[in-house]
C-alpha cells in the first residue's frame, strides 16, 4: 500500500504542513508548491514530508522522525531523513515548511527500514538516494555536514545559481531552491546576507567538469523547497577577478638523482628542486628537451646523493612525478590578475602544476601524443581562483584541497618578461618591436639573476636602461609623441613665436638650463605637458609679447609679470626662451628693426612727456641710439624680453640737462632761444617737442647735468631728425627744412622768395640724403650763401 499511497501524493490532504489549516487553503498550497516570493530558480518541482517510525533506531535516528522526499513531476528524486530528535522543525524550515508542524499532522508511512523500497517502487524500480541531516548540538557541529558552497557566476536562465557538497554524500552536488537550507544548516545567518562571502565563486564551466561523467562525474541534484517559509536566494556575485602574487622569486636546481622514486621509468631522473620541493622529471631520451625547457641550458646537471641535505629538505617522493609523456593534459585557465595556467598530468585526482616561464607550460603540451583518429587529448577548462582549491578532490579524502605546485623555471617568468612591452611603451610611447624585445629579455634575464628576482630593482633598472636609449638617439621622436598625446594643450607650438616647445621640453630632459629636469620618459613628458601646458602657453604667449612687441597699442603690455615666479619651472622657460628669442632677433638684423620699432611707436604713445610725440613714430635714429643700448646690455635686456627692454625706456625718458637741449637744438636748428625762450623758434616746435626724445634708462636729477649726455650727442640727435625729413615720405615735420633756408637768408640778408625757397629746400634734402651735406643750420646756410655744397664742410659755427 505504501509505494501506491506515494505514488498518489496529491489525493492525500495532510501530507503538506497546512493540515492544521483550512482546506481550501491547503489545497491552494498544493497546486502552488514553490514560493512566488523566492528568486529561486527551481520551478514546477514537489516536495513534501513525511512521518516515519524507527523501532530500531536505524543509523542511530530517533525512534519517530520525519523524512522530506523531493519529486520531478511524480517520481522522487530524494529522500532527505531528519535525525534531529524533537527539534525537527529547525531542518524542515531547511525546505520551506513551518517549523511547528508536528508528526502528528504529517502522512504517517510506517517503519523507516521500509524507505528505500518504497521510494524504489514508487520510482519504476530504480532506487533513489537516501541522505540523513542532522542538528548538531552547537551550528558548527550542524555545519560540519557541508563541505563546500559554491554560487555560480553568470548562471543561465532557469538554472541553479548554488550548490553544495555533503560530507555524507561526496559524489553528489546539491542544488538549492530557497535560502532556508543553508540557513538551516549553518552556512549563512537567517537574512543571507553573507550567504555570498561564505560561498565559492564558481564558473558554470567548472560545473561542467564535475559534472563530467568521463572524469569526476559528479551528480547533480535539485533540493526543492515548499512555499510555507521559503526564503529567497540573494543574487550571486557577478564577476570576480582576484589580484594573485606572482610567484615568488625562486632560484631553482636541476640535477640528477639515483633514488628510487615510485614511477619513474628513467635511470638516473633528472631532479628539480623549486620552492623547496623536489620533483623527479621522468622524460627517458627527452632529458636535454626538459632541461632547456625548464631554462637550465645545455650544462650537465650534478649528481645529487640521497643523503645530500638539499635533496632531503626537498621531501623527495612525496611530490607527484612529472612525466614528460601525458597520455591526458588538461590546462586551465585561473581567471585572476594576472592570470595563470595550471596543468594537470595523467587524470591527476588531486595536482596541478603552475611554470613561471611557457617554455615548459609549451613542452608538455606537445609531448602529449595525439589520439588515434588524430585529435587530441589535450583538454582546457576555466576557473575562478576561489574555485581552484576544489577543482579537483579525493572522494575518499573530502577535506583534502587540490595540491597546487608551483614550478619556478632557472629565470624571469613570462609574466615578469611581460612587463617589459608595458614599460617600453611607457617610456618611448610606443610598441616595442620583435627585435627590441628579444634583446631586452636578455638584459631582463641578467638583471633577474643580479637583483635576486627583486621586482622593483628590475624595474628601476630596465627603465633606466630604455631612458639612457631615449637620451642618446630617440629623444626628438619621444618628445614629439608626448606633445601629440598631450591632449589638453592643442597648438601650443605656435604659441611659441619661433620657438617651439619640443626644444623646451628637450632642454628638460637634458637638463640644460631650464629648471628642475624631466627624466627620458615619454609618460613623465605626456603628463608635464598635460599638467603644466595651459600654464606654460601662457608663458610662450608672455614671452612674445615681451620679446617681439605688438603695434596694437600699451594697453596689452600691461601685467606681463604677474604670477610669473610662481613656479620657478616656468620661469626658468620663461627666461630661456626670451634668451633664445633674443639671439635669433640679433641673427635677424631687419626683425630686430621691426621689434624697436614696435618697441619705440608703443613706449612714445605710452611716455606722459611728450603724448603723441612724432605721431608715435620710431625714427632712424631712435633705433641707432637703442640699438646701441641692446647690445651694450644684452644680457639683460633678452632676459626682460628687448621689446619690453626698449618700451620701458621709451616710456620712462625724461630730457637731458635743459640748459644743454636749447644749446644743441639752436646750434642744429638755427634758433636762437633767450633765456624766456622768446624767440623765432615757438616752443611748440622747440624745446616742449623734444622733451622726453632721449631713450635712456637713467632717472635725471632737475639740477644736476647728466655728464653720459653731451652737446654733441644731443646735436646728433638732431641731425639724425633732419636726416630723417629728408625722405619725403617719412616726415611729419617736414617743414624743418624749409624754415632754417629762411632762417639763413634773413642772416645773410639774402631776399628769397617762397619758390626760392622752396627749390633749395628741394635741393638740399638730395644733398643731405646722399651724405654730401650735413644735416644742420651751419651746412644749409653755408649752401644758401655759396648756392652749392663746395666748401660747406664745416663744423658748428654761431653766427
Amino acid at each position: 500500500m505504501h509505494w501506491m499511497r506515494l505514488c498518489l501524493w496529491t489525493s492525500c490532504l495532510c501530507v503538506i504542513a497546512a493540515c492544521g489549516q483550512n482546506r481550501e487553503h491547503t489545497e491552494l498550497q498544493q497546486t502552488q508548491p514553490t514560493s512566488e516570493l523566492s528568486s529561486e530558480i527551481i520551478t514546477d518541482r514537489e516536495i513534501e514530508a513525511y512521518a516515519y517510525t524507527n523501532p530500531d533506531l536505524l543509523d542511530g535516528l530517533p525512534s519517530e522522525l520525519p523524512v522530506v522526499v523531493s519529486y520531478k513531476g511524480r517520481m522522487p528524486t530524494a529522500a532527505f531523513r531528519i535525525g534531529c530528535g524533537s527539534n525537527y522543525g529547525t531542518m524542515l524550515e531547511a525546505f520551506g515548511y513551518d517549523r511547528n508542524l508536528t508528526l502528528g499532522e504529517m502522512e504517517n508511512w510506517g517503519d523507516l527500514s521500509n524507505l528505500p523500497d518504497d521510494l524504489k517502487r514508487a520510482n519504476g524500480n530504480v532506487a533513489v538516494p537516501i541522505f540523513t541531516l542532522r542538528c548538531g548540538k552547537t551550528p558548527e557541529e550542524t555545519r560540519q555536514q557541508v563541505l563546500q558552497v559554491f554560487s555560480i557566476l553568470g548562471a543561465a536562465a532557469g538554472k541553479p545559481q548554488y550548490y553544495m557538497r555533503l560530507r555524507e554524500a561526496p559524489d553528489y552536488l546539491f542544488a538549492a531552491s530557497c535560502m532556508n537550507l543553508f540557513t538551516a544548516l549553518g552556512v549563512t545567518n537567517t537574512t543571507g546576507s553573507d550567504l555570498v562571502a561564505k560561498s565559492i565563486a564558481t564558473l558554470s564551466l567548472t560545473l561542467d567538469f564535475w559534472l563530467d561523467p568521463t572524469d569526476h562525474g559528479l551528480i547533480p541534484l535539485e533540493i526543492n523547497c515548499y512555499s510555507a517559509t521559503a526564503k529567497p536566494l540573494p543574487a550571486p556575485p557577478t564577476s570576480t577577478v582576484p589580484t594573485v602574487p606572482p610567484m615568488p622569486f625562486d632560484r631553482p636546481q636541476l640535477f640528477v638523482s639515483d633514488y628510487p622514486f615510485d614511477g619513474v621509468r628513467t635511470s638516473r631522473p633528472l631532479y628539480l628542486i623549486s620552492g623547496g620541493l623536489g620533483y623527479a622529471l621522468d622524460c627517458g631520451s627527452n632529458r636535454a628537451q626538459i632541461q632547456q625547457a625548464l631554462g637550465f641550458g645545455t650544462t650537465t646537471p650534478e649528481l645529487i646523493a640521497q643523503d645530500d641535505p638539499r635533496f632531503l629538505a626537498s621531501h623527495p617522493n612525496e611530490q607527484p612525478v612529472l612525466h614528460c609523456r601525458n597520455d591526458n593534459l588538461m590546462s586551465v585557465l585561473v581567471l585572476s590578475s594576472p592570470a595563470s595556467v595550471y596543468y594537470r598530468f595523467n587524470k591527476s585526482r588531486n595536482a596541478l602544476f603552475r611554470f613561471s616561464c611557457s617554455t615548459a607550460a609549451k613542452y608538455f603540451e606537445t609531448t602529449t601524443p595525439p589520439t588515434p583518429d588524430g585529435g587530441t587529448t589535450n583538454k582546457a577548462t576555466f576557473s575562478t581562483r576561489q574555485s581552484l582549491d576544489y577543482l579537483l578532490f579525493d572522494r575518499n579524502q573530502p577535506e583534502e584541497k587540490t595540491r597546487l605546485y608551483d614550478i619556478n623555471c632557472a629565470g624571469p617568468s613570462d609574466s615578469e618578461l611581460a612587463m617589459i612591452d608595458t614599460w617600453f611603451a611607457s617610456v618611448f610611447g610606443r610598441s616595442i618591436t620583435d627585435a627590441e624585445r628579444s634583446v631586452y629579455r636578455a638584459t631582463y634575464t641578467r638583471l633577474w639573476g643580479e637583483l635576486q628576482g627583486n621586482a622593483t630593482q628590475i624595474q628601476t633598472a630596465m627603465i633606466a636602461e630604455f631612458e639612457a636609449k631615449v637620451l642618446s638617439s630617440e629623444l626628438a621622436p619621444v618628445v614629439d609623441r608626448a606633445l601629440a598625446a598631450a591632449s589638453p594643450a592643442p597648438n601650443i607650438e605656435s604659441d611659441c613665436d619661433g620657438y617651439p616647445i619640443t626644444d623646451y621640453l628637450k632642454g628638460k630632459v637634458t637638463g640644460g638650463g631650464f629648471g628642475a629636469p624631466l627624466r627620458a620618459n615619454f609618460t613623465l613628458i605626456r603628463d608635464f605637458i598635460k599638467e603644466r601646458a595651459p600654464r606654460l602657453a601662457a608663458r610662450m604667449r608672455e614671452h612674445a609679447l615681451l620679446t617681439y612687441g605688438s603695434t596694437a597699442g600699451a594697453g596689452k603690455e600691461k601685467g606681463f609679470h604677474r604670477s610669473l615666479m610662481e613656479n620657478p619651472d616656468d620661469a626658468q622657460a620663461f627666461l630661456a626662451l626670451q634668451r633664445c628669442a633674443g639671439n635669433k632677433l640679433f641673427a635677424n638684423s631687419s626683425l630686430l628693426t621691426t621689434v624697436l620699432g614696435n618697441s619705440v611707436s608703443d613706449g612714445k604713445r605710452a611716455n606722459l612727456y611728450r603724448p603723441g610725440f612724432d605721431n608715435s613714430v620710431a625714427k632712424s635714429h631712435d633705433l641707432a641710439f637703442l640699438q646701441t643700448d641692446v647690445t651694450n646690455n644684452k644680457t639683460a635686456a633678452v632676459d626682460k624680453g628687448i621689446y619690453r627692454w626698449v618700451y620701458d625706456l621709451v616710456v620712462k625718458s625724461h630730457a637731458p640737462w635743459r640748459r644743454d637741449l636749447i644749446q644743441a637744438y639752436d646750434d642744429v636748428f638755427g634758433c636762437v632761444h633767450t633765456n624766456d625762450e622768446a624767440s623765432e623758434c615757438a616752443s611748440d616746435e622747440g624745446i616742449a617737442w623734444w622733451t622726453g626724445a632721449f631713450y635712456r634708462p637713467e632717472v635725471y636729477s632737475p639740477s644736476i647735468p647728466n655728464p653720459d649726455f653731451s652737446l654733441a650727442m644731443m646735436r646728433e640727435s638732431h641731425e639724425y631728425y633732419l636726416q630723417d625729413e629728408c625722405t619725403p615720405a617719412n616726415g611729419a615735420c617736414a617743414y624743418e627744412i624749409p624754415k632754417i633756408v629762411e632762417r639763413a637768408c634773413k642772416r645773410d640778408n639774402l631776399s628769397c622768395s617762397s619758390s626760392t625757397i622752396e627749390s633749395k629746400t628741394t635741393a638740399i634734402r638730395g644733398y643731405i640724403a646722399k651724405g654730401t651735406l650735413r644735416a644742420n643750420y651751419p651746412s644749409i646756410e653755408c649752401y644758401v650763401r655759396t648756392k652749392s655744397t663746395t666748401g660747406c664742410k664745416i663744423t658748428y659755427i654761431r653766427e
